[in-house]
């Protein structure tokens, strides 16, 4: 028979562990926040609180509060809400219950966010409940699993000052304390090769040992043997071989012919060609090899990079990039005088529009910024368009990206994919540019848009080059008709 609890019991999640022996991962944010199977500690802490319907949580913060919060939120998602309460860090039960009113009378459960574990939580309630004790701890084989439960404040205090704590073993899958690199790799690999009860994972299979998220472009290729997680809204190209267990994280680009074997590539990362990365932790431009102890920052783009930096892409961008198009603006110097002898043929005396056009973000999350341009009021659509390497050749456009739109192009948008764009860059190079005519309607660019992250660069660039060679043969042809 299942037990019941005799009075209210109040749940708090201790989210204010710093991890300062899990640097360089922890510099930007805190143990409750790295993610474990593509999904933060603390994320997973509060669905294993669904199953008791609980309303009330209050969340212990410190370090990083602003982002735990945000994305925490009020814990409507949940079914919960969720209160906070900052803390000077790495708070431990029995220091909480010493600081809280003597006179609250209900039992609380404490969940310590900076361990992973794989458990029932009813089943761990009702064990600790029927020890009988006021201060119980959960264990598993001797170790501490951070679930702690007070029948009542003053009795805990006596109990925990005269005693210590009363033990119970746990039922657990899986319990790990991340406390270092070696720990964070170990649960993340075993969330990949056993996926355990009671974790909510994202993705579907796409064969048998991999499973991919949303919008990631992944071949069943790609995985030699072993289990392979994949987040959402990654690409791999088909010539990367994984084995042993690999999880990807979310937005991840990895190159040709790299080879991945018992790794994690955490959120936001490009990975270059022909790397071999063994026992690793990549983020951003960060390579750690757990098992050699060593961290090393990588700066060259072509190596690996962070895709939140100058926004999210940077292949042939930079000065290389700015070079190429004052170049291709020099060569294309007959082509400037035919559109504008064109412009004027049709205006008069106002051949170009001035014209407002979305850049792109400079961080994942921001609005893509507004720049200047302007467009030549000839006849050819594909001619009007050449004011656009300028602002490639200023650094305000990318070679390859998605369409450039004015901000009014953008306004009426409402479906999910229709603002897949916004994660990529804005560039004159791209499916809806190559592939769309000016008749194409916003939702054929937007979906066309949507597909930027599969297309295949050097592909792209014949078919825009056959393209502009055939406007070049209409153009040389118009022009011998009009002399005649």
């Amino acid at each position: 028979m299942e037990y019941e609890l005799e009075k209210e019991i109040k749940v708090v999640v201790i989210a204010d562990n710093a991890g300062e022996l899990l640097k360089p991962l922890t510099d930007t944010t805190n143990v409750a926040m790295l993610p474990i199977g593509g999904k933060p500690l603390i994320e997973h802490v509060l669905e294993s609180l669904i199953p008791l319907s609980v309303r009330e949580v209050q969340l212990l913060v410190c370090s990083f509060a602003g982002q735990v919060r945000e994305f925490v939120g009020s814990g409507e998602r949940w079914g919960m809400n969720i209160t906070y309460t900052t803390t000077r860090g790495n708070t431990d039960a029995a220091k909480f219950i010493d600081q809280e009113r003597p006179d609250n009378e209900c039992s609380y459960l404490i969940l310590d966010a900076s361990v992973f574990r794989s458990f029932e939580i009813k089943e761990a309630l009702q064990q600790m409940c029927l020890v009988n004790k006021p201060s119980v701890l959960g264990m598993l084989n001797e170790v501490d699993v951070g679930v702690y439960f007070f029948d009542s404040v003053r009795a805990a205090r006596l109990s925990v000052a005269k005693h210590g704590f009363a033990k119970v073993q746990l039922h657990m899958e899986h319990c790990t304390r991340i406390s270092s690199l070696e720990s964070y790799l170990a649960s993340n690999m075993a969330v990949v090769r056993h996926r355990y009860n009671g974790i909510l994972l994202r993705g579907k299979e796409i064969s048998p040992g991999l499973v991919a998220g949303s919008r990631s472009i992944v071949d069943s290729g790609n995985l030699e043997y072993g289990e392979m997680l994949v987040g959402e809204g990654c690409r791999l190209e088909k010539s990367v071989q994984c084995k042993g267990s690999v999880l990807v994280g979310n937005n991840v680009i990895v190159d040709r012919h790299t080879r991945i074997s018992n790794s994690v590539i955490l959120d936001n990362t490009f990975v270059g060609e022909r790397l071999n990365i063994e026992n690793a932790i990549l983020w951003r431009n960060t390579y750690i090899r757990v098992d050699l102890g060593t961290s090393l920052t990588l700066n060259d783009n072509q190596l690996i990079s962070g895709l939140t930096e100058t926004a999210f892409l940077s292949q042939f961008t930079g000065v290389v990039g700015r070079m190429v198009a004052g170049i291709i603006l020099l060569l294309l110097i007959p082509a400037w005088l035919f559109a504008f002898f064109d412009a004027f043929t049709k205006n008069g005396l106002k051949p170009i529009e001035r014209i407002r056009i979305l850049g792109s973000a400079r961080h994942k999350g921001q609005n893509q910024n507004q720049i200047n341009s302007f467009r030549i009021r000839c006849r050819n659509s594909t001619l009007s368009k050449l004011p656009f390497l300028i602002n490639v050749f200023l650094g305000e456009l990318n070679w390859f990206g998605v369409s450039i739109c004015r901000p009014d192009d953008l306004a009426g948008r409402s479906e999910p994919w229709q603002f897949i764009r916004d994660e990529y860059p804005v560039g004159i190079l791209g499916p809806a540019q190559i592939e769309l005519n000016s008749q194409s309607s916003i939702d054929d660019i937007l979906m066309a848009d949507a597909t930027f992250l599969a297309t295949d660069r050097l592909a792209l660039v014949k078919r825009g080059l056959m393209k502009f060679l055939r406007l070049n043969y209409l153009c040389s042809g118009q022009s011998k008709v009009s002399s005649r």
